[in-house]
This record gives structure tokens, C-alpha cells and sequence, in this order.
């Protein structure tokens, strides 16, 4: 009874904190809202709609980059500096924020606020967790400033020094936390970056802030401390996250390449082809700017993007999707299958059963067959493929 007094109480807590972490995103929301629609944040005369104010607050905290005006024409220095804040705080975390403020204040962290800072960090316990706090806060304010600082040297002779400097903070916070809005303003409404795409210099320096805020602050935590000497190797967990990741990159700008040689890239050279392909791997699974034109993209290129829009970042990152950890078990469990083993195990005590792993080899076969369409040995493949799944998954009485 003791137990489950405990257990219970634990599970309330729990949920204290979560609906405590949700009522605080629910507030960032309605502030940048109330924010947005103040005549000073609009261009032109008049407010912005409500629902306009509220559909580019809620895009901005959870970092999605939808949009349904142009940044950087729709809105004033003001309401962009808002849209900039509410991107931070996403991509942060509110109680992240919170923490900030905390420490620049010089106010202690009480025991509540730390199990409120793991709990948005989705960690277990709290020791450690405002050494953790400070590395992200300090990492972030580097990554940022130094993606600003050559953004803002690259639009420097095009924009004047002012409004480069704007420029290049805001995309680079926007890259950094995965969200896509751009303030740029240059070939017409909602052009995104697509000026820019043959220009190493930007879309260079905005993978890198993507791919660096889309791996997940562990990552970063476990790098630093094996850099210092206090651990001889990574995590398990960053080993799969910084493979899955480099997989991903390589498949997804491969792939690119190969499908848009003749589409949207035809008539580019070898090397921006090259750079095009890459930028859309990364940008694609979660930050979202746009460089070649996403609608004119085939329909083999538009189900990879599918396929890496879902998968999306890592645990504990600015990203979104299932995170690379995830597919990376559902890739095992599939070879796995297709090995012929019945059962496969994750951890101590937790396996993975055939009949589990079937819909996952399924799924991936029918990807395969989406991305075989302009392949010259499609045919061949699709008939080797689909002979191994039916001779793996044959009816048995392990089914029944």
C-alpha cells in the first residue's frame, strides 16, 4: 500500500509539472498574440487579425514555421523582434527561459523549478541539471551568435550594416531552432531563402545551425564532457543520434541528387547541385525554409521528404518529428526481421516480437517502392524485395 501511495504520488507530480510546463506554453502564446495584433507590429494601417496574430504566435512557440503572411513584409521591426522571441522560447523551452531569467537575476533555483526544467528536458532525475541548464544556455548563445555574425557579414554589402544585422539574428535563430521563419524579404512574398540557393555562404552556415540544434542538448552535454576527459566514450545514445543523423544526411542528399538532376536543379552546375541536395536533406526534416521550391519538386523527391520530415531531429532538441533515435529502432527491427529472427531485444527486459516488426518492414518496403520509381533496376529490386517479405512472413503458427 506504501507503494502504491508512492507511485501515485509520483504520477501526480508528474502530471503537475507537465500541465504546469503546457499552461506555460498556452501563456508565451497568447502573450505573443495579444503582442502581435498591437498596431505597432503591423505594417501598413490597422492591426493584424486575430486569428492571423494567433496562427503565427502558436507556429512561432512550437516552431513549425507555418505561415500565412510574409514575415518580413506582413509585420514591423517590432512584430518580427516578437515572432523572434516566441521562436527562442519554442525552441528553448519555456521553463528554459524561466531558468535564464532566474540566473541573470542571480536568484537560486528552488527544487520545484529544477524538476520543472528535467521534466521540459525529459530527464529522469535532476542532479546535474543546472550545469546542464547553463551548457545549453551557453552553447545556444554561441551557436547563434556565430551563425549571426557571418549571416550578417554575407548581407552586409546587400542590405547595409543595420539591416544585415537583423538579417542574419534572425535567420539565425530561426535555423538554430529548427523553425524556417526567414525576415528577408528579397524575390517577392514568401520566397524563403530560394535568392539564395546557389550561395554556400547561407545555406552553409544555416545547415550547420539546423543539423547543431537538431541533434539535442544531451548530445551536446555528452560531447563536452568527453572533451574535458570526464568520459572516455559517447553514450550509447549519441553514438545512434550522430549515426542516424549522418545516415540521413547522406541517403537524403543522395537521394535529392539523383531525383532533381533533371528537375529542379537541371541546368545547375555539379557542386550546386551538390549544395542544393544537401541543404534540402537538412531542411527539410524540421526546419522548413524553402530554396528550390518544394512544389515543383517530383514525386519521388517529395516522398523522401515525407519519409525524413517524419523521422525529424533528435530527443532533446529544437526539432520535431519521431527523432532519429526511433527510426533507428524501427530500422534494426526491420533487418532484424527481414534476418528471420523472432524477436529482438532493445534493453534488459524489453524485446521486440515478430508480429511488431512486421507492419514496420512493411512500411519501409512500401517507401522503397515510392523512392524505386526512377530507378532504372526498379523492377528487379521491387520483385527481390517483395520475394524476401513473403518468404520471411509466410503464414506460420507464430501468428495465430
Amino acid at each position: 500500500m506504501v507503494f502504491s501511495l508512492k507511485t501515485s504520488g509520483r504520477k501526480f507530480r508528474l502530471k503537475s509539472r507537465i500541465l504546469t510546463i503546457t499552461q506555460a506554453f498556452a501563456a508565451a502564446v497568447v502573450i505573443g498574440t495579444l503582442l502581435l495584433m498591437l498596431p505597432v507590429s503591423k505594417s501598413g494601417e490597422g492591426s493584424a487579425e486575430p486569428l492571423t496574430a494567433l496562427f503565427t504566435a502558436t507556429s512561432a512557440v512550437c516552431v513549425t514555421g507555418l505561415t500565412v503572411v510574409d514575415t518580413a513584409t506582413y509585420w514591423t521591426f517590432f512584430g518580427r523582434c516578437v515572432i523572434l522571441l516566441l521562436i527562442q522560447t519554442g525552441g528553448l523551452g519555456v521553463m528554459m527561459i524561466g531558468a535564464l531569467v532566474a540566473l541573470a537575476v542571480g536568484r537560486r533555483i528552488t527544487v520545484g523549478q529544477r524538476l520543472l526544467i528535467s521534466t521540459s528536458l525529459n530527464l529522469d532525475d535532476i542532479s546535474g541539471i543546472i550545469r546542464l541548464a547553463k551548457r545549453i544556455l551557453a552553447g545556444t548563445a554561441f551557436f547563434e551568435g556565430m551563425g549571426a555574425l557571418v549571416l550578417t557579414l554575407r548581407f552586409a554589402n546587400e542590405y547595409g550594416l543595420a539591416k544585415a544585422a537583423e538579417r542574419g539574428i534572425f535567420l539565425s535563430v530561426s535555423a538554430f531552432c529548427n523553425a524556417g521563419f526567414d525576415n528577408l524579404g528579397k524575390g517577392g512574398a514568401f520566397a524563403s531563402v530560394i535568392p539564395y540557393k546557389s550561395d554556400p555562404a547561407v545555406l552553409l552556415t544555416l545547415s550547420a545551425l539546423v543539423i547543431t540544434g537538431g541533434i539535442g542538448f544531451y548530445v551536446w552535454n555528452d560531447l563536452a564532457e568527453m572533451s574535458k576527459g570526464h568520459k572516455r566514450t559517447l553514450s550509447l545514445h549519441t553514438k545512434i543520434v550522430l549515426c542516424t543523423t549522418a545516415v540521413l544526411l547522406a541517403v537524403g542528399t543522395v537521394g535529392f541528387f539523383f531525383f532533381e538532376s533533371d528537375g529542379v536543379m537541371a541546368g545547375e552546375s555539379f557542386m550546386q547541385r551538390l549544395l542544393q541536395s544537401f541543404f534540402q536533406a537538412v531542411t527539410v526534416r524540421t526546419a522548413g525554409f524553402d530554396h528550390v521550391g518544394q512544389g515543383e519538386l517530383a514525386s519521388t523527391s517529395k516522398a523522401l521528404s515525407v519519409l525524413l520530415m517524419l523521422i525529424g531531429g533528435s530527443p532533446g532538441s529544437t526539432a520535431g518529428g519521431i527523432k532519429t533515435t526511433t527510426a533507428a529502432v524501427l530500422a534494426m527491427a526491420a533487418i532484424n526481421a527481414l534476418r528471420g529472427k523472432k524477436s529482438w531485444r532493445l534493453t534488459e527486459g524489453l524485446y521486440l516480437r515478430r508480429p511488431f516488426m512486421m507492419p514496420i518492414v512493411f512500411l519501409f518496403w512500401q517507401v522503397w517502392r515510392l523512392l524505386q520509381e526512377r530507378l532504372p533496376w526498379r523492377r528487379w529490386k521491387e520483385l527481390r524485395l517483395g520475394m524476401l517479405f513473403l518468404k520471411q512472413y509466410r503464414p506460420s503458427p507464430l501468428w495465430g
